[in-house]
């Protein structure tokens, strides 16, 4: 996401709407604020339909941002991530979300998702539904191959949510299951991987890449690039995109 030039007057409204979640619109890469007309804007936001609607038909709404609010002093995972309802919201308007933390004196830097071009894989540290295993599987088959893989909405326990999400998902997201006997020197780049990690359902996923290696990431650490041959007894499933087939 490009600079936005009024940063001190987007975190100042922030800082106002504490201890509700702010809101607003990236237009010529400047900040609008927006009112928060959910109906408990201390858990969530919602912009008018018509202010976005308007902002968007006049100068093409670049982006949206807010604000998740910090009320305790310690958290376990970054208050910048994505809720369920945060990922479907990007994805009905098409536009990268930027999130902010506040805790009513600090205003942290955003969190972007949702962004035509993915950050590089490499040195991504791990933060739920944005740079997690899943999202890795996407951008590198955007970054390698300019192929769109469809991202899907989730929680952060998403295991509670659906144990079955990621096989699920296998080929709505335009993938085949290649056939068991599919060794390792007959895999590609691009291939992904779906692991049982101390599990009876998959629950991790990693990408071939050209190399013979694969890249993936685990919860709490940064991405890794490493050989399939230590993971044979976690490996579940080998899958293809239909567009690398």
């Amino acid at each position: 996401m490009e600079t936005i030039e009024n940063l001190g007057e987007m975190n100042a409204h922030f800082l106002a709407c504490y201890p509700d979640e702010g809101c607003g619109l990236v237009v010529n890469s400047k900040f609008i604020a927006c009112e928060n007309v959910h109906e408990t804007p201390e858990d969530d936001f919602r912009i008018r339909k018509g202010e976005y609607f308007n902002l968007d038909r006049e100068h093409g709404v670049q982006a949206v941002v807010h604000s998740h609010t910090i009320t305790e002093p310690m958290q376990p995972f970054d208050k910048r991530t994505p809720s369920m309802a945060d990922m479907a919201g990007q994805k009905s308007t098409a536009v990268p979300w930027g999130i902010v933390a506040c805790e009513g004196e600090n205003v942290t830097t955003p969190l972007w998702f949702g962004l035509k071009q993915p950050a590089p894989i490499e040195g991504r540290m791990y933060i739920h539904n944005v740079y997690d295993c899943l999202t890795l599987i996407g951008d590198y088959l955007k970054l390698e191959f300019d192929i769109d893989v469809p991202s899907f909405p989730r929680p952060m326990n998403w295991d509670g949510y659906n144990k079955n999400m990621i096989v699920d998902n296998i080929e709505p997201a335009g993938f085949t299951v290649l056939s068991r006997s599919t060794k390792y020197d007959e895999l590609r780049n691009g291939d992904v991987v779906l692991f049982k990690i101390q599990s009876n359902y998959v629950n991790h996923c990693g990408v071939v890449t050209d190399d013979g290696m694969f890249w993936h990431q685990l919860q709490g650490r940064f991405t890794k690039k490493d050989h399939l041959g230590r993971w044979e007894k976690q490996i579940a499933m080998y899958t293809r995109h239909k567009d690398l087939a």
